[in-house]
């Protein structure tokens, strides 16, 4: 019985927990301590499946966002990466990430994780995945002032929302919350109230509370716009009240503020003087600049109102402060889109390039197909020539696999060539990048290779170059790439590397050249390196190799046969520049 038994337990324990798991996924945003506790139920569930596995560990990293633990968000969707994630869970962690980035002042991030989120889209087919990262989109380039194309992929948010099947009250609400958003950035005031007005129906039908409360707050916002304070200070409760319930910090914080410099508007400065008193530091610890302001203003008016002139001064200077910081965080956001754009384009003109070339190739296959049917019709009956055809085509491939060969390693030295090693780098230093893991480069060059070619001949320096490329890959991990990147020079690109494990394995490779035998002669040579390292900042390929370059440069005029790092010459950039003058008037 027990033996009979037992698939039925099983199939039930999946179900529970996937209706959990439904469920969480569900009240996300609407009952966060509901959700916390089914997350604790589904931690101890020994059945989970490694895609409910991937579900839940995107629950949590949403619900420590949620709260503001961004370090623990990040952490948990990091691990995610080393996942065999889908096209639909790699979108939402790059949502997240880049929703982490933004409230961190990170634009430069905010826009790259958006970028590769944007990138997944033709692959995803769920709507709800779409439809998140649509209004991400919207709500980011209308804060960079990119109006035009906030419209654009909010109209696209809006289309899904309308005419695709299965779509819940809870998607329009969120559709409709980032339509609000972008009108009221807008200065589109009658458009936002309409549309937050809506998303509140929507988002009470779906029990949607944050949402719901940003819905609240957008119509607050108009209603102070329109001097009618009472009915804006009503919303600005109902608002908090969400947020306090939902424990989200930012919502909770903002939305006090408003209700402070409400207060004054409302014939109680005394109140907002002391409201704001409380509420400031806790701002400033969360680096609400944008929407410290006003009240900062506001503060140093009442103070200087009441004779505390001391106060009004301090508050005059922290609202100079958020003012710069405001301005240089709007011009960070601007730099980022801009750059964002660029790459977009670039992209582009790539894909079309590409979407070329599979043209081509489609009616190339088609022909050699024809031509293939039609050599079939004609020498059914002649099984020699149909043998020859065979071996011909046989070889044919085989020259194209030499040809691909050909394309991607380097004739001499066996290791790859510099354009294929710089394509697999680029990948792996985005990679590595979106795990917030350091990457690293070094750039070797052999000693006086000139004096070589010259004393020993071009045949000697071959076998030179040969011999240094096999001695260098005893140097290295099993995962390390190395190239030539051309003449004597070699690149090695080293995934998951720090400046200290980038130096251990320089001196490993140092270690490994031994004197060369060619032709009953002795050669001795000596290598110089450069290192840099990416270590969580934004920065291109070709810029780390640049690093590593001049790096490379000191150790040539330092006397060759050693390593430098770039760190070490970035922190005296006069001496760098003076010995990289130095080394190219070689």
């Amino acid at each position: 019985m027990l033996v009979l038994l037992a698939p039925s337990l099983t199939s039930a324990q999946l179900t529970d927990s996937e209706a959990l798991l439904e469920q969480a996924e569900r009240l996300r945003v609407s009952d966060t301590e509901q959700v916390r506790a089914l997350i604790s139920r589904l931690q101890t569930d020994p059945t989970l499946t490694t895609t409910q596995s991937v579900r839940l560990a995107l629950l949590q990293a949403h619900q420590h966002a949620l709260r503001g633990e961004y370090e623990s968000a990040k952490h948990r969707l990091s691990e995610l990466f080393y996942s065999d994630l889908t096209p639909s869970q790699e979108l939402r962690a790059y949502h997240l990430l880049s929703q982490i980035a933004d409230l961190e002042s990170d634009y430069s991030r905010a826009f790259s994780y958006l970028n590769y989120a944007l990138q997944l889209l033709p692959k995803v087919t769920s709507d709800n995945a779409k439809l998140i990262i649509l209004s991400l989109a919207a709500e980011l380039f209308s804060r960079a002032s990119a109006h035009d194309k906030a419209l654009q992929y909010v109209e696209q948010a809006v289309a899904i929302s309308t005419i695709a099947d299965g779509v819940t009250d809870s998607e329009r609400c969120m559709v409709a919350k980032t339509a609000s958003v972008i009108y009221l950035n807008m200065s589109r005031y009658d458009a936002a109230l309409k549309t937050a007005e809506q998303q509140l129906g929507y988002c009470q039908l779906s029990s949607e509370k944050l949402y719901a409360a940003n819905a609240h707050s957008v119509i607050a916002d108009v209603y102070v716009n329109r001097l009618a304070y009472e009915q804006a200070l009503e919303h600005y409760e109902l608002a908090e009240n969400d947020f306090v319930e939902l424990n989200y910090l930012y919502g909770v914080i903002n939305t006090r503020l408003a209700k402070a410099s409400l207060a004054v508007e409302l014939g109680t400065p005394a109140t907002s003087l002391a409201m704001l008193a409380s509420l400031i530091p806790n701002a400033i610890e969360n680096n609400l600049w944008d929407e410290l302001q006003q009240p900062f203003l506001l503060a140093a008016e009442l103070s200087e109102q009441q004779g505390d002139l001391k106060s009004a001064l301090i508050y005059y200077r922290q609202y100079m402060v958020a003012v710069q910081k405001v301005m240089d965080d709007n011009k960070a956001m601007r730099i980022a889109y801009l750059q964002t754009e660029f790459e977009t384009e670039q992209q582009a003109q790539q894909l079309e390039l590409l979407e070329k070339d599979k043209v081509l190739l489609t009616l190339r296959e088609h022909t050699i197909n024809q031509q293939r049917w039609l050599l079939a019709s004609i020498l059914a009956g002649a099984v020699l020539l149909l043998i020859v055809l065979l071996m011909a085509l046989t070889r044919y491939r085989q020259r194209n696999l030499y040809y691909r060969q050909l394309s991607e390693v380097d004739g001499l030295t066996k290791v790859f060539n510099r354009r294929h090693a710089y394509e697999h780098g680029e990948k792996l230093l985005k990679s590595s990048l979106a795990c917030s893991e350091p990457f690293a480069v070094i750039m070797a060059d052999i000693d006086h290779f000139k004096a070589v070619n010259d004393s020993y001949g071009h045949r000697i320096g071959d076998r030179v170059l040969q011999t240094v490329a096999n001695q260098l890959k005893e140097g290295l991990r099993g995962h390390d790439i190395i190239a030539r990147a051309g003449g004597e020079e070699f690149v090695l690109f080293l995934p998951r590397a720090s400046y200290q494990q980038a130096m251990h394995i320089a001196e490993r490779c140092k270690s490994a050249l031994r004197p060369i035998q060619a032709e009953n002669r002795t050669v001795t040579i000596t290598l110089s390196f450069g290192i840099s390292v990416a270590e969580g900042q934004a920065i291109t390929l070709s810029e780390l190799v640049e690093q590593a370059d001049q790096a490379l440069y000191a150790s040539k005029n330092s006397g060759r046969n050693r390593i430098s790092l770039y760190r070490e010459i970035e922190e005296n950039p006069a001496k760098s520049d003076k010995e990289l003058a130095i080394v190219k008037g070689e």
